[in-house]
């Protein structure tokens, strides 16, 4: 790989989101793209895994996004009617204002 390539590479992946990446919960199994697990020792302390101990995978950068600006068209139909009814467009604030629930499984 050339060194334009390493740089090229490293720029794509300079504003993920991960400030946890060395915190000694986890296992990085590889930085770029980012994939980590949590140690087994630290996994097994909760009957319910909290979000903090989820594992870390990822298949390329994260895109750097403004969300006011952000959507995400969704096509709503099936093979049989698809014209019928057509394509709904969802903001990033519409995604945040819905409600959570949570499932304990």
């Amino acid at each position: 790989m050339s060194p334009a390539s390493k740089s090229s590479k490293a720029d794509a992946y300079a504003d993920e989101p991960w400030s946890d990446r060395t915190l000694s919960n986890y296992i990085v199994r590889a930085e770029h793209p980012f994939n980590a697990e949590v140690r087994l020792d630290k996994l097994v302390e909760d009957f319910v895994t909290p979000t903090d101990k989820h594992f870390r995978r990822n298949h390329g950068p994260i895109p750097n996004i403004d969300g006011s600006e952000w959507t995400m068209s969704v096509e709503i139909g099936c093979k049989a009617a698809p014209a019928r009814l057509g394509t709904k467009t969802i903001r990033l604030e519409d995604l945040v204002s819905l409600r959570q629930f949570e499932v304990v499984a």
